[in-house]
């Protein structure tokens, strides 16, 4: 018999005030989905999702989202088991806005999660929060056609596509 490989796990990363509730549980609740729904929906044995998303955040207590919606994170920065892939859902800030030193430490962990081997990925806005780690120099990226002119004029280093939705 074939050994069941472990789950791909997925941090989901939480920001408070930034991260909209919408967003990060649409990609856990498709990730959750994977597969399993398929299964159900033709009549075929149950089968679990290939995928473990977590939502994780800073400090890894209940946080209000952008839409004022109650995120609860699963983990902390600090007792987040290792992820295999980050996915930065969305920050919730104006193309155009400064983000100073308010992310660092959301930086800094995906920046360590990186070097500790995961995948990183971003939906829409949140290509700012994953240009601000700087991971994405000298390399080819997209967000939401919105923000590509001022992450353009911010991130220099990096090749942005606002026509493509996938870039990898």
């Amino acid at each position: 018999m074939a050994a069941v490989p472990s789950p791909v796990s997925v941090a989901l990363l939480a920001v408070p005030g930034f991260t909209s509730a919408a967003t990060v549980y649409g990609f856990f609740d498709a990730l959750s989905g994977t597969r399993r729904d398929w299964q159900m929906l033709h009549g075929g044995a149950a089968v679990a999702s290939p995928f473990r998303p977590l939502v994780v955040s800073r400090e890894g207590r209940p946080l209000l989202g952008a839409n004022g919606v109650t995120i609860t994170p699963d983990a902390s920065f600090v007792d987040c088991p290792r992820p295999d892939v980050v996915c930065i859902t969305d920050v919730m800030v104006m193309p155009d806005e400064p983000l100073g030193d308010r992310f660092d430490a959301e930086a800094a962990w995906v920046r360590d999660a990186y070097g500790a081997g995961a995948t990183i990925a971003s939906a829409c806005s949140g290509a700012v929060l994953l240009a601000h780690t700087g991971l994405l120099d000298d390399l080819d990226a997209t967000s939401h056609w919105a923000y590509c002119d001022a992450l353009s004029a911010r991130h220099p280093r990096t090749r942005w596509h606002p026509e493509r939705g996938l870039v990898m």
